[in-house]
């Protein structure tokens, strides 16, 4: 499946990831020393507690996801994101591996590849606007109503929020803002106009999209872990 109309956001996307800041953040705790793992490890230890969204839990688990994020190049991330979710599909940084397998796919325009990721991703990171955005224009593209006119409200709505990572390029970090609103805001008219397709004899400001269920965990996303 490939969509011409999102080669634009594609570039945005890839912008992103390779723009990311090299320091290590965990997901979970921004305070944290740089370099440091979000928990104490000895050893090769495997913490024996439930698995929490955004820490891994062990060291071995740790410097696998640190090869990934410090790696550029965007191809090689997904390679080792594919590889780290076989050898630890119980972390807490499943969700990320998702996303940059996502963000690898949609660089290279592979819509159904980029959708299945990018969907796995949300299920823990529900406030991501650099899937939301491009996954509603993908969906009103192909009459997906009620989840594009989801996605791109959320994503509108989360947009004043988003900080520029670090050492980010303040021009480049304002094009990629501007891109995830116009991928929303087309996905927002493409969903409004389908509906009145259906109902011509409603005001525009009368017609309603049903809402996408949101997952309760919620986590707004700037960069990465």
């Amino acid at each position: 499946m490939k969509n011409p109309r999102l080669l634009f956001s594609a570039l945005l996307l890839a912008m992103t990831v390779a723009m990311t800041p090299a320091n290590p953040l965990s997901p979970q705790d921004k305070k944290q020393s740089e370099g440091d793992p979000p928990v104490e490890f000895v050893e090769d230890q495997v913490l024996d507690e439930a698995r929490t969204v955004g820490k891994p839990r062990s060291r071995e688990e740790f410097r696998a996801w640190e090869e990934i994020r410090e790696t550029s190049d965007v191809r090689k991330q997904a390679r080792l994101a594919e590889r780290f979710l076989k050898k630890f599909p119980d972390s807490g940084l499943t969700a990320w591996a998702h996303l940059a397998i996502a963000n690898a796919a949609f660089s290279r325009n592979d819509v159904d590849r980029f959708i299945r990721h990018g969907e796995e991703a949300l299920l823990e990171l529900p406030d991501t606007v650099e899937l939301l955005a491009p996954l509603a224009n993908i969906y009103s593209e192909s009459k997906r109503i009620d989840r594009a006119s989801d996605y791109a409200t959320r994503a509108l709505g989360l947009l004043d929020q988003l900080e520029k990572p670090m050492g980010q390029n303040t021009v480049d970090w304002i094009a990629m803002k501007q891109g995830w609103a116009a991928d929303a805001h087309y996905a927002m008219g493409r969903s409004i106009l389908e509906v009145w397709t259906k109902s011509p004899s409603k005001p525009v400001s009368d017609l309603e999209v049903s809402p996408v269920p949101t997952p309760e965990t919620s986590t707004t996303r700037t960069s990465g872990p």
